[in-house]
């Protein structure tokens, strides 16, 4: 009797005292851990867990997050909140960094871009890729052929008379001359086979200028036809072939003319951008006109007249005016020197 009363004892304390477990300096219990629910009827048990699930419903932590009243821990409460409203980036960071790094340089690269190309658009006009010293004195007129420069100037060496040089655009090296057809030259312009050259034409018996047609090969000429219309009070200083037709800059009229090239007649004109127009050349369905007064290139839309935009002459006296290729020749009436620039 005594034995079986102590081994129930024993059985009551083990019961009665559960083993202990110690969490963070905590003891809890362990049917705090894994509570268990003893059954009325059956006398077997399960996990309380399993009851929780049939009887209270799962709430997600948006849910508890949003419930009014709900409260939870401080750290807990972060947790849901970077849950609901961050996005998910842990989930792929490598992806993240990326469009981070690209809103970066969206935001400073392109206006960064777009105001050193702006920069570069406003510097372009006008820059200086070479200059060269021009022959004689007094450059009025210029035209490239394809491969060289012609140039009309004064020759000092022969009693300042008017004469035609041809020369290497590189070094300005001259490697043939002829006279001019007549006295008072202006402008020059090649048509792809001859040379076109505008003369004042003072002390002839004809009215008007001249217009010459200059045969490259021969190195002679043959007037073309006068050009009366622009007579009197015109003195043309700069021509321009466009195919068909040619352009002429009128320094005293301050107009522009487009005349037939096989009869002289003037077809259409319009005023100059700017007073005394002296060079002009043709050059992609574009006039390009020069100004003594304003001393500025102007690009000019040739069937209205109107401005595109224009810049300033390197030199002071800006006459003749010739394209080779991309690039545009002035050549300065005072200083005698030949500017190869951009456009």
């Amino acid at each position: 009797m005594a034995l079986v009363f102590f081994e129930r004892l024993a059985e009551r304390k083990k019961v009665s005292s559960p083993e202990k477990v110690v969490k963070k300096d905590k003891t809890v219990k362990k049917e705090d851990i894994f509570p268990k629910h003893h059954l009325k009827e059956t006398g077997q048990t399960e996990p309380l867990e399993q009851e929780r699930k049939t009887i209270i419903p799962k709430i997600s932590p948006k849910e508890k997050f949003l419930e009014k009243g709900f409260k939870l821990h401080d750290a807990q409460k972060a947790v849901v909140y970077s849950e609901i409203i961050l996005p998910p980036r842990a989930k792929r960071p490598f992806l993240f960094k990326i469009v981070i790094l690209v809103l970066v340089l969206a935001n400073f690269g392109i206006p960064n871009l777009c105001a050193s190309t702006k920069k570069k658009e406003e510097l372009k006009h006008g820059t200086v890729i070479k200059k060269i010293k021009a022959p004689g004195i007094i450059p009025e007129g210029i035209a490239f052929d394809g491969k060289h420069l012609w140039v009309v100037a004064l020759d000092l060496d022969a009693d300042l008379v008017p004469t035609i040089y041809q020369m290497n655009p590189q070094d300005g090296k001259i490697l043939s001359f002829f006279p001019a057809p007549g006295k008072f030259p202006e402008g020059l312009s090649f048509d792809g086979h001859y040379l076109w050259n505008i003369d004042l034409n003072i002390e002839s018996n004809i009215v008007g200028p001249l217009i010459y047609k200059i045969n490259l090969d021969l190195k002679n000429a043959t007037v073309a036809f006068p050009a009366p219309e622009l007579h009197p009070g015109s003195i043309p200083t700069g021509i321009a072939w466009s195919g068909k037709y040619l352009w002429c800059a009128d320094v005293n009229t301050h107009s522009i003319f487009k005349i037939d090239s096989l009869s002289g007649k003037i077809i259409y004109k319009f005023k100059a951008p700017a007073k005394y127009p002296s060079g002009i050349v043709f050059s992609k369905k574009f006039l390009w006109i020069s100004s003594i007064l304003t001393q500025r290139i102007y690009k000019i839309n040739p069937k209205n007249g109107r401005v595109i935009y224009s810049f300033r002459h390197p030199g002071t006296y800006p006459y003749g005016l010739a394209f080779e290729d991309k690039y545009l020749w002035s050549g300065d009436y005072l200083n005698n020197t030949l500017y190869k620039m951009i456009p």
